[in-house]
Parts: C-alpha cells; sequence; structure tokens
C-alpha cells in the first residue's frame, strides 16, 4: 500500500473564559487552552478502524503569537495522551518546528519565502 497520511489542524485559543481577544485570528471553533475539544473523539474513532496502515499528522496553530508555547505544550499533552491509545503513527508541527523552518529558510536567503509557510491563514 502506498503511504497514507492523515493533516489533522488543531486551531486553538485562549481559555474558554476569555477565549477572544481583539487582533487574534479566529477560526471556526479553537479548543480553549482549558479544554481538549474534539481531540479525544478523534482518535477514540481512530481506534476503531481496523485499517491503521497510515500516519497523523497533528498541526497545531495558535489564536495568537502570545499563546503559542501554551498552544504546544498543551496540544504536545493531549496528542500524547490519547495518540498511544490509538495505535497510530503521529507527527506534531506546530510554532516551534515553524521557527526551525523559517531559520532554515533564511540561512539559505530565501527570507521570501517566510510568509508562505505560516501556521495562520
Amino acid at each position: 500500500m502506498k503511504p497514507l497520511a492523515i493533516v489533522f489542524p488543531m486551531f486553538w485559543g485562549r481559555e474558554k473564559k476569555d477565549i477572544f481577544h481583539p487582533g487574534d485570528h479566529f477560526y471556526d471553533h479553537p479548543t480553549a487552552l482549558d479544554d481538549e475539544g474534539t481531540i479525544p473523539p478523534l482518535f477514540q474513532s481512530l481506534g476503531l478502524l481496523q485499517d491503521r496502515d497510515f500516519e497523523i499528522i497533528a498541526v497545531a496553530g495558535a489564536s495568537h503569537p502570545s499563546i503559542e508555547d501554551d498552544v504546544e505544550r498543551a496540544a504536545q499533552r493531549l496528542l500524547d495522551k490519547y495518540a498511544d491509545q490509538s495505535g497510530v503513527r503521529l507527527h506534531f508541527f506546530s510554532h516551534s518546528h515553524l521557527q526551525r523552518i523559517h531559520g532554515f529558510l533564511r540561512e539559505r536567503g530565501e527570507d521570501r519565502l517566510l510568509d508562505a509557510v505560516s501556521l495562520v491563514g
């Protein structure tokens, strides 16, 4: 079978009591930092599949740069908690990975590509 990957975008916002501030990026229904959102049901559903010959690429974006570190920690914690139970292979991408890619592009003089590689938009 050819390799198959499912990209699982996760969009995170602030805590439920204060989910939005002016200037935040806001898409559909962000997972609040103090909630698990749709992540547990996703992995429970994947765990039911008989054919798990695929990989998950989980991409975590934040509604504002000020919460990027918190988002990365929260997403990693939940992914670690639920992915093992489902038996799927998981890859995780968030802002620290994006920073490394941006650094790589800058080192090669490809600054013009920085805006195209983003977790926003």
